[in-house]
């Protein structure tokens, strides 16, 4: 009984009291309609919070037929940040795209992103998208964030587009209005399995970080190795650091057909160039986390025998590369692809049914398979996940599109 009496006592004025009981039921403290009050209060900026304040000439539905369209973005609003940059920049390159056409409504994208993004960024996601609202949320920039995202859009009821993450395990949750626009990290180890039967790579190694990311593909691929075929010989979890002498002694005593690395970019390529200059000349297979620009930028020269997933569909006559060369001076990575897709899908359904609920937005982008983006062709399965192969191919030609000079 006190301890109840204490309870109910510390509860908010405006917010009913939970009910405590010796049932072994119990009510939520915060029911799911008071989503929004679960949000802590923050202070948004003026150009996040700048609204009219006066009502246009006309009636109510001319003013929302003409109104902008806005959407969440869950990631970095910098060109030059290492993990986000290409994405953001394939997510403002989509909405000048779409906003082309004059006689559409115009789009907006709203950016939230903080160095701690579980924490204020969630937050201020979470509360702008009942005080907007946002009717869709791009994002997050890989596996950890976009498991947050995907939390936010199902409490919050709205649609959700990843253009970054390969984890699967964030639209496993059966949650209709979650889309990916890459390839997941299954259909990625599925990929390695049958490249490493075709080569005959007979034994593998993992090198592997701490994070998220790195965690749910090298697990994926363990669950996909047979190991009458392609044997596991020994994982490493290394974290962030150059690879030690005591591994290098021990790869070179095992000789692996194939080694795997599954880790932050900037981490991957040292290590690769830590391979080489061991005298390692096996295989190397770089994990879906490293296929972005930072890997490209900091690996070794010497990348002949190093492999990767190619997560966008190679086409003789990519447009996209070519405005997004003109436009930031650099050529795309797979971030900015997926991207770029996201954003476009959303803006398409929301201008069809802007007003419609987010089980109305998700059926609308189902019947837009097959989607041909510039990642490619997008087709769904139950779960939101792409269905596509992933073929593997060498980096080396891959590295020497990335260090071609700016388009002038």
């Amino acid at each position: 009984v006190c301890l109840a009496a204490a309870v109910n006592a510390s509860q908010p004025a405006d917010v009913a009291a939970p009910i405590v009981s010796d049932s072994p039921i119990r009510t939520p403290v915060v029911p799911y309609r008071q989503f929004r009050r679960v949000v802590a209060p923050r202070e948004l900026s003026a150009e996040q919070t700048d609204r009219p304040t006066h009502t246009p000439a006309g009636t109510a539905a001319e003013h929302a037929a003409h109104a902008p369209i806005y959407i969440g973005y869950f990631g970095p609003a910098d060109i030059d940040d290492p993990r986000g940059g290409d994405a953001w920049e394939g997510a403002l390159l989509a909405v000048e795209a779409m906003n082309a056409d004059t006689s559409a409504r115009r789009c907006e994208l709203v950016p939230f992103w903080s160095p701690s993004p579980w924490n204020s960024a969630a937050a201020d996601i979470a509360q702008a998208i009942h005080r907007r609202p946002l009717r869709a949320v791009i994002g997050g920039i890989d596996g950890e964030s976009l498991h947050l995202a995907a939390t936010i859009a199902t409490k919050a009821r709205v649609l959700l587009l990843s253009g970054c993450s390969t984890d699967k395990s964030a639209v496993l949750s059966g949650v209709p209005w979650v889309f990916s626009c890459l390839p997941d990290d299954g259909r990625i180890a599925s990929s390695f399995v049958q490249t490493a039967a075709a080569h005959k790579w007979r034994t593998v190694w993992i090198l592997s970080d701490s994070s998220h990311d790195s965690r749910t593909f090298c697990r994926e691929l363990e669950n996909a190795l047979n190991p009458r075929e392609t044997r596991l010989l020994r994982k490493f979890v290394v974290g962030q650091s150059p690879l030690s002498h005591e591994i290098l002694t021990a790869l070179s005593d095992d000789a692996p057909d194939v080694v795997v690395v599954s880790a932050d970019p900037s981490a991957a390529a040292s290590w690769v160039d830590g391979l080489r200059h061991a005298d390692y000349a096996g295989a190397v297979f770089v994990g879906p986390l490293a296929m972005r620009r930072r890997f490209f930028e900091n690996a070794t020269d010497d990348l002949g025998n190093v492999w990767g997933p190619r997560l966008v569909e190679q086409r003789s006559d990519d447009s996209f590369a070519r405005r997004f060369r003109q436009r930031f001076g650099r050529m795309p990575d797979a971030t900015a692809y997926g991207t770029y897709d996201a954003v476009c899908l959303a803006i398409t359904a929301l201008r069809k049914h802007g007003d419609a609920d987010c089980l109305t937005l998700s059926r609308y982008i189902r019947r837009q398979a097959p989607y041909h983006g510039v990642s490619g062709k997008l087709i769904w399965d139950t779960a939101g996940s792409v269905v596509r192969d992933v073929p593997l191919h060498d980096l080396v030609a891959l590295k020497s599109e990335f260090r071609e000079p700016p388009a002038h």
